[in-house]
């Protein structure tokens, strides 16, 4: 009996440590930017074993000491930077294969300009009997944050000339950090600056708020869900549908004026496939394919490239694909 119970225990053991979890972390806009400029990366854990591992993350990030960020050799516990779902820390057990993710926002921290050197790391040392053991680290991501120029600077200096104003004020929110007080600025940032980066991505929190998610996962869930918006689309005399592609239309100027004065800001071509989605509901199919043709030409992320083929697909079936170009292959 004693036999069978050490064999058990030393299976066991065996099983826990011979698991393998891969933990990326993946830089999802520039790796060069300004100061405040979102810094938006993805962490996933994915159990590459045949066995299910116990990782032990609690319902709350606020709990976990086990994932942390290193940035320049200095240790950083994820609840400090965390933004979007926490539903990845919520689970106990990762079974064979799968894969969580979670969203992560950096500006807050990397707020001086310089290089950055980031890693995930998941060390799972700390935990009980029949957890995960070792730790796991990520490759290194790299980010340069650079000093604003020009009207970004214009926009940076107005934003530190109010903190003083504003800590007197004692609004409920803390102010005392110049990036939160440039997204306060959003209204300004597209009366006033509208070519400014900052502005940039005050269009793309619109997009995500009308999506109701992050903006990438956003556009993506559209892909997926393009046949519906179709359907829809094509409702004659709806009130709701007629009020979309108003939107739709302004949207599109405003994403097209933007793109013309700024060609080098960091999700320029995800913008250029939210105006590729509207040209479609409003029925401009020819611009859409075209639009979506030298999308996927030049650009080298492959979830955009994924979410660019399925959108081509959805339209060949309704027979809406009205480009002269030969199909995109992956």
């Amino acid at each position: 009996m004693k036999k069978l119970f050490l064999f058990c225990l030393i299976m066991t053991f065996s099983a826990v440590a011979s698991a393998q979890l891969k933990v990326e972390l993946i830089l999802l806009t520039g790796d060069k930017v300004i100061k405040c400029e979102p810094i938006k990366l993805k962490m996933v854990w994915e159990n590459q074993s045949e066995e299910e591992v116990r990782v032990g993350f609690p319902p709350r990030p606020y709990y976990s000491k086990v994932t942390y960020l290193m940035v320049n050799g200095n240790k950083i516990y994820l609840p400090k930077v965390l933004s979007g779902s926490q539903a990845v820390f919520a689970r106990d057990v990762l079974e064979p294969g799968e894969r969580s993710e979670d969203n992560l926002e950096l500006m807050n921290i990397l707020k001086e300009s310089g290089e950055y050197r980031i890693r995930l790391v998941a060390d799972f040392d700390i935990l009980g009997e029949n957890y995960l053991k070792g730790k796991f680290e990520s490759e290194e991501v790299r980010v340069t944050v650079s000093e604003p120029e020009g009207v970004d600077l214009t926009v940076y200096n107005e934003a530190l000339a109010r903190l003083p104003l504003t800590a007197e004020k004692k609004l409920e929110s803390d102010r005392e950090n110049v990036c939160l007080e440039i997204e306060i600025m959003r209204d300004t940032l597209l009366a006033r600056y509208p070519t400014s980066t900052y502005a940039g991505w005050v269009l793309v929190q619109q997009g995500s708020s009308r999506m109701g998610m992050d903006y990438q996962n956003g556009l993506v869930n559209r892909s997926e869900r393009l046949s519906g918006f179709i359907r829809e689309s094509l409702l004659e005399n709806d009130r709701t549908v007629n009020s979309m592609k108003t939107y739709g239309g302004k949207r599109i100027k405003a994403l097209s004026d933007y793109l013309t004065a700024k060609p080098d800001f960091a999700l320029f071509e995800w913008m250029e496939y939210e105006m590729a989605f509207w040209h479609i509901y409003r029925g401009e199919y020819k611009e859409a394919a075209n639009k979506i043709q030298r999308i996927f030409r030049s650009s080298k992320d492959l979830r955009l490239k994924e979410a660019i083929l399925s959108t081509i697909e959805t339209l060949k079936v309704q027979n809406l694909y009205l480009s002269t170009e030969e199909t995109p292959v992956p």
